[in-house]
């Protein structure tokens, strides 16, 4: 479902994401087009910080996959057992998941657009599911490109098992367009 912009941080229903979006929102409204990598400032989402990713598409993003983790917040590490920084998105995802979390990213780069999703995460113990929320959002380089997806991904309640999941189902998605902002010409 195809959303406005400036609803997403009415749309969020954990917290810890809010601070991220509106530091997004309010650089996106101040530039006129998506943010660029240096423009972003920690310090305006220090709270979502251990929830917080960045997403890098390599230069065979769409042969391939082709996506690693620039950043990745102390929730992930808990969550999967280890940094995922530097680790490509095969490294991370199972493959069950992997066709579906690389073309929600193809489509935050490209159209460009931000994404909400409330998702259920199934353990690999077999316990209760996790109730997450995640969310999207694209970056540029420094040369316009829009290579870069900045993110958080919030558990509802604390479930960091070290081992990630099995497989997630996607309950709720929002797509927000993105007015005015040129397609990602890094990824056609």
């Amino acid at each position: 479902m195809n959303r406005a912009i400036d609803r997403l941080a009415d749309d969020l229903r954990l917290p810890a994401l809010r601070p991220l979006v509106r530091h997004w929102l309010a650089l996106f409204h101040a530039r006129g087009s998506i943010p660029v990598l240096s423009d972003l400032d920690p310090l305006q989402f220090a709270a979502s910080m251990r929830h917080a990713w960045i997403i890098d598409a390599d230069a065979d993003a769409d042969a391939d996959g082709g996506f690693r983790f620039r950043l990745s917040g102390e929730a992930l590490i808990e969550w999967y057992g280890f940094s995922l920084k530097g680790k490509r998105y095969e490294d991370v995802f199972p493959p069950i998941t992997l066709p579906s979390v690389i073309e929600s990213t193809r489509r935050v780069l490209r159209e460009p657009a931000a994404v909400y999703q409330a998702m259920t995460a199934r353990m690999p113990d077999w316990s209760e599911p996790a109730a997450l929320e995640r969310i999207g959002l694209p970056l540029c380089a420094a040369d316009g490109q829009i290579v870069h997806m900045l993110g958080a991904t919030v558990f509802e309640q604390r479930v960091y098992n070290g081992k990630g999941s099995i497989d997630t189902a996607i309950n709720t998605e929002y797509w927000y367009g993105l007015p005015g902002a040129a397609g990602g010409a890094a990824l056609t």
